[in-house]
């Protein structure tokens, strides 16, 4: 199919592209299945069902279709405000990982996989503690974690979604 805006990656790696050849070893497209399902492999083909295929890797594969085209869509539709090879920037792509969460889960609940709730502040904990469930010690590790960089998001953390490392050391004393 042909686009008339080239996006990069709708989940926001900078310089990829929005195409198949780099969503199959996509950092954030991985991560977000990781959070919402609690676990996926580190080998793209056995993540896509492609080598040692399970029926939960290939239910996965589903939901992460439907994310993705949920995406598209929303996209496609503010697509006159678009400009060729347009940049995403920190509040679109977030608006994005909502929009791909919702999908994903909706499919999941249909497949009947577990998946976690999706908010953009305990992704961003995930990234950057590597747990989903964890808050308070994130901003003491280091700012990457599953090959992204968690704080290049840094308005959500200005915007009190998360505690910075101001309020942590008032309350950790």
């Amino acid at each position: 199919m042909h686009e008339d805006v080239l996006l990069n990656c709708l989940l926001g790696c900078k310089d990829a592209p929005d195409d198949n050849s780099h969503y199959i070893s996509c950092k954030h497209l991985q991560s977000i299945n990781k959070f919402l399902t609690g676990g996926t492999s580190e080998a793209p083909l056995i993540r896509w069902g492609l080598s040692e295929p399970t029926l939960h890797n290939l239910k996965v594969g589903c939901c992460t279709f439907s994310g993705y085209h949920a995406v598209k869509a929303r996209l496609r539709e503010q697509q006159t405000r678009l400009r060729k090879n347009t940049i995403l920037d920190n509040p679109l792509i977030r608006v994005n990982w909502l929009k791909y969460a919702e999908a994903f889960s909706a499919e999941a609940d249909e497949l009947a996989i577990s998946s976690r709730q999706f908010t953009v502040p305990s992704f961003l904990a995930f990234l950057l503690a590597g747990s989903p469930d964890s808050y308070s010690e994130s901003n003491r590790l280091p700012r990457t974690a599953n090959g992204i960089d968690a704080l290049q998001c840094s308005p959500c953390l200005s915007q009190g979604a998360m505690p910075s490392q101001s309020q942590s050391s008032n309350t950790q004393t």
